[in-house]
């Protein structure tokens, strides 16, 4: 509900006030496609960054990889990423099958077959910047008590 809501706003707001242009995309699938990443990079990454600090009695009382509770809340948001992939196949199967819209986009069959290495690219980043972020956090937790 969060992405269509957000997407709702951008189109009004960017597409009808400011009139960005689209470059010939559907203002909709646009905004819900950059979207889908930064909603799964930001998740991904606000979850990260907090790993150490929130999981320190568990750390402190058995041992196991440290990196096991991190990339598990990454490989947890895909789920969410999966059902928003899944409200924008929809819209996009609507503005494929039923309107012409997406005839003056070049190539859009063919770019969705790299979705999946954006995907790997983004969960990567956002794992790496969280891990750094919680590795901050760790040592000025440490460093104050």
């Amino acid at each position: 509900m969060q992405p269509l809501l957000t997407t709702l706003v951008f189109t009004v707001v960017f597409g009808n006030f400011a009139e960005i242009p689209t470059g010939g995309a559907p203002p909709v699938l646009f905004y819900l496609c950059g979207l889908l990443g930064w909603n799964y990079f930001s998740l991904t990454f606000t979850a990260t960054a907090g790993t150490f600090t929130s999981n320190a009695n568990l750390f402190g009382k058995v041992y196991f990889p440290r990196l096991i509770l991190p990339t598990a809340t990454a490989i947890g948001n895909l789920f969410a990423l999966l059902l928003n992939l899944g409200v924008f196949a929809a819209f996009w199967a609507y503005f494929h099958f039923f309107t012409d819209e997406l005839s003056s986009v070049p190539g859009v069959v063919g770019r969705l077959a790299l979705v999946p290495l954006l995907v790997l690219q983004t969960a990567a980043v956002s794992l790496g910047c969280g891990l750094w972020m919680a590795a901050l956090t760790a040592s000025n937790a440490t460093s104050h008590t």
